[in-house]
């Protein structure tokens, strides 16, 4: 596995979870304080990444496995073209999304084989895993009062059972790996969120202030 000199940072959760707000707030944090840093989401962040984005969520109804391959494939790029030169440099990079999305969403929520989606997503990484992991955990009868059902995409629009399924997967990733992933009160204010990410990046990443 390659080395790194920076860090990833992940931030996950179901729709509506506030996980982009606070990825967000983050990587602000992280400029204010002049700490060299990367924000990006996936998928996205190249243009194949954007395209792709594009079809999963606004496009034609898709197989699970359809959606594990193009979400696989969008971050195969992501990390080749951005995030790994980023922390080659040195560079905290706040994901918005990794690999714990297509878990929770095409393994929880769609049903596609964990041990395929296992497979898929060491090589979609290239073993590329996160310093630090936080789960905006959050029931979905209440995210979805925060999404605004005229812009709601593809995926935001499945029925509430699949959302449910969804956070389950999430809430067994990160149970699993308690060194890895902070789980955090998604219902909770914007401010106190961002102050226990703060604190435990912080607590992460003091050596280079």
């Amino acid at each position: 596995m390659t080395m790194h000199k920076g860090k990833l940072i992940v931030i996950e959760g179901i729709e509506g979870s506030g996980k982009s707000t606070q990825a967000a707030l983050l990587y602000q944090r992280l400029q204010k304080n002049n700490i060299p840093s990367l924000l990006v989401r996936e998928p996205g962040g190249t243009r194949t990444g954007e395209i792709v984005r594009e079809a999963l969520l606004h496009g034609e109804q898709i197989s699970g496995m359809t959606e594990l391959f193009l979400f696989s494939a969008a971050r195969y790029e992501v990390i080749n073209q951005v995030i790994n030169p980023a922390l080659h440099r040195g560079q905290i990079v706040v994901c918005d999304r990794f690999i714990a999305s297509t878990i929770a969403y095409q393994g929880f929520g769609r049903g596609v084989n964990l041990s395929h989606i296992s497979y898929i997503n060491e090589l979609s990484s290239q073993g590329l895993n996160p310093k630090i992991g936080f789960l905006l955990d959050i029931p979905p009868e209440i995210s979805f009062t925060r999404k605004d059902t005229l812009t709601k995409d593809r995926i935001e629009n499945e029925k509430l059972d699949f959302h449910k399924l969804v956070r389950n997967g999430y809430l067994k990733t990160a149970n699993a790996d308690p060194e890895l992933w902070h789980i955090l009160d998604g219902a909770s204010s914007i401010d106190k969120i961002q102050k226990l990410i703060w604190e435990s990046v912080y607590s992460e990443i003091m050596h280079i202030i």
